[in-house]
């Protein structure tokens, strides 16, 4: 069972995972390559931080 912190910080993982989609995709159009890996880079940890918070279908 998800506490309410643990709900509150999922919400905001989720929000910044789609911020950094946009700006990644935003500097991949300016060919902005490195700045890109670094949002790519950015965006995995969080979704690995979000995959440990998430409860685990069986």
């Amino acid at each position: 069972m998800l506490r309410m912190n643990d709900n509150k910080r999922i919400e905001e993982i989720k929000m910044k995972i789609e911020e950094i989609k946009e700006k990644k995709n935003e500097v991949v159009k300016l060919q902005r390559y490195e700045q890109a890996a670094n949002l790519r880079d950015r965006e995995k940890k969080l979704v690995e931080e979000l995959e440990k918070l998430l409860p685990v279908n069986e």
